[in-house]
This record gives C-alpha cells, structure tokens and sequence, in this order.
C-alpha cells in the first residue's frame, strides 16, 4: 500500500515531494514482504504559532520496486522525483542489488541507466543543488567488504566522480548525507 502525506500550513499546500520508502512493514501496510512507500509534501517551515494539518491519504502505483531493505533514497528537486538505488533485496534471497527507481508522486519508474553503481547495501545519498544531481557514497558490497566510492546520477545514467585530487572519506556504512 501506499500513502500521499499533505502538509498544509494556513491554507497553503506545497508542491514538493519527497518519498519515504519503509525498511520494516507499517500498521495497516499488509503483511509478508510488502512494504509501504510514502510521498510526503513538504511546505516552508511554519511560524511558531502557526496551525499544521498533516493527513495520509493511501496511494495505488501500477508499478513498484520489490520490497527492500538498506537501501538508500535522495529527492531530486531538479527533476521532482525521489531517486531509490540499490539495498538488499527480499525477493531475491536477500541478495544485494543495483537498480535505481524514481517516484513522481504518483508512480515508481525503474530506470535502465547505461552505467550504475556496484551492488550495494547501506549507502548513503542526497541531491547537491549547485550541480543538479544525486550523489551516492560509500555502502557495503556484495563480497562484504566496505565501500568508499561516489557516484553522481544526472537523471539519465550514473557517472563514478573520482574527487581527485581530494579524497573521500574512509570507506563507510549506515551514514547519511544532506
């Protein structure tokens, strides 16, 4: 199942979206491998004082990625979708993939990019808006071992970004990004 989260602050809704797809089943989400994803509005920070609605509102996507977990998520507000790679999935027997799906708001799309990442669980991600683009570190890999490379996704395919001549931080898992 899934849901549209509105956020309206004195009559004011806004306009951009980000998903939040859920590790573990949420109440009234179904039972077995099914997990929720949730697009949630966000609007300019309220005035203290200021009265918040919040209300959940259950969404049908004809298309979905299969359940996953240690995934890693990012909006993209130049092209307003939320931008999903890679994780463990439970489908799969729990194996590590690399796929990358976007969420409009309305549905996922699996994007076939002539580049991708490795295989990865437990990266990070997050949109940089000075150059337009996600930008995705560190994980672990299929063989286990941890990763530090970065990647960047422009909306069409994935560029490995070699930070040279800077270096990344040290290889590194369950971290976030903003």
């Amino acid at each position: 199942m899934w849901h549209e989260k509105t956020t309206t602050i004195t009559g004011m809704t806004s306009a951009t979206w980000i998903a939040l797809f859920n590790n573990y089943p949420v109440s009234g989400c179904g039972t077995g491998s099914a997990d929720c994803v949730y697009s949630m509005a966000f609007a300019p920070m309220p005035l203290q004082g200021t009265n918040t609605i919040q209300t959940w509102t259950q969404k049908f996507p004809s298309t979905s990625p299969p359940a996953r977990y240690n995934h890693a998520m990012a909006f993209d507000s130049v092209r307003g979708q939320v931008v999903l790679f890679g994780g463990t999935d439970e489908t799969q027997n729990l194996r590590q993939v690399r796929d990358t799906w976007v969420w409009d708001g309305t549905n996922w799309t699996q994007k076939f990019p002539s580049t991708s990442p490795p295989a990865r669980e437990n990266h990070a991600m997050a949109f940089d808006p000075v150059r337009g683009v996600v930008v995705l570190f560190g994980g672990v890999g299929t063989s286990g071992s941890t990763m530090n490379d970065t990647w960047v996704w422009d909306g069409l395919t994935w560029t490995q970004n070699f930070l040279l001549p800077h270096l990344p931080p040290s290889h590194s898992t369950r971290w976030l990004m903003t």
